[in-house]
């Protein structure tokens, strides 16, 4: 438990401690075992109370969250212009918003590349084919 961790989830039943059996343990655990059953909730420490998920914000109200925004290279303070949800900054014809929804790079950086020069209806998204050069 102190090398990789324990999970504690109280639905208000008592304390147990699970694991799965395997013959090359059974030696060692003969031991053990035993000193589970006099483990009681206050001998551990708390080091986190709750899950906290991740903070998905908007600081422009675009409808983008900030954290891609970041990652695509736009402003997350900028609602309009180029680095609003209604931006094309890499002209084409695709709106930022439009973009994350499709899975696309907003300034145009992600290429596919295929071996050979590969291209036919099934490499191709939407079946709108676009040259990498």
């Amino acid at each position: 438990m102190q090398r990789y961790g324990l999970i504690v989830a109280d639905n208000g039943s008592d304390m147990y401690v699970t694991g799965s059996s395997d013959p090359r343990w059974e030696d060692v655990m003969d031991g053990i075992v035993p000193a589970f059953h006099g483990l009681k909730a206050s001998m551990f420490e708390v080091v986190q109370l709750g899950w906290n998920p991740p903070a998905n914000t908007d600081t422009d109200g675009d409808g983008m969250p900030d954290s891609w925004e970041i990652a695509m290279g736009l402003d997350p303070a900028s609602a309009t212009g180029a680095d609003g949800s209604a931006g094309d900054p890499d002209g084409d014809g695709v709106s930022n918003a439009a973009e994350r929804t499709a899975g696309t790079h907003p300034r145009g950086f992600n290429h596919r590349l295929f071996a050979e020069g590969v291209s036919n209806a099934f490499f191709t998204r939407s079946g709108v084919s676009r040259s990498i050069g």
